[in-house]
């Protein structure tokens, strides 16, 4: 899942799971997440491994700088396993 924000430094985005923030979840070589910065601008990626029905949620990106703050929301249906 990819994350495009763009604004004035510092920008950050976080990444939720059902409103869970990824840095509180316990799930070790269950999730990836790279983050690429260019120019007033920002690329994060959520990469999810071994998918299973337990991952089937409202997956959040985050983005914030001191001007404000933005979401967008992505549903993942996992069916099988």
């Amino acid at each position: 899942m990819d994350c495009l924000a763009s604004g004035h430094d510092p920008l950050e985005i976080q990444w939720r799971k059902d409103g869970v923030l990824y840095a509180r979840l316990e799930m070790a070589g269950k999730f990836e997440i790279n983050t690429v910065i260019a120019r007033n601008a920002m690329r994060s990626t959520l990469s999810l491994y071994k998918v299973g029905r337990v991952d089937t949620a409202v997956y959040s990106c985050h983005a914030q700088n001191e001007y404000g703050t933005d979401e967008r929301n992505i549903r993942l249906w996992v069916l099988g396993k």
